[in-house]
């Protein structure tokens, strides 16, 4: 069963949530309602995953490029705060972060290294 668009908006942190629900928004106005398949981080930037149904090509043409800027906007927005960003590896995972939830990513990783020593 396709889940809703509040329940895989909450797939992202915080700070790119705005993002989204502006994305929706405007794709809303485009095409009406349409069907949320996945909302999601990849290699630390947003992921948008949709179908539209009935839509013209240009209306198809114009979500794509909606979502687009906004995929590439999120690499430099953090994710979990929405404040300035870039994306960093970390244990080879990418995330995109602000320069204090970095360091806290950072501070975390080396607690459990430290632990685990």
């Amino acid at each position: 069963m396709p889940r809703s668009f509040e329940e895989e908006r909450e797939n992202v942190g915080a700070g790119w949530q705005p993002l989204v629900d502006e994305l929706h928004a405007q794709i809303n106005v485009i095409v009406g309602d349409h069907q949320i398949l996945q909302i999601k981080e990849k290699f630390g930037g947003l992921r948008y995953y949709y179908t539209l149904s009935g839509a013209t090509a240009d209306q198809i043409a114009q979500v794509r490029d909606l979502v687009g800027v906004a995929e590439h906007a999120s690499f430099s927005i953090c994710e979990e705060c929405g404040e300035p960003g870039e994306p960093f590896t970390l244990g080879g995972y990418v995330s995109t972060r602000c320069i204090e939830h970095r360091q806290a990513a950072i501070d975390r990783r080396k607690q459990v290294w430290e632990e685990g020593s």
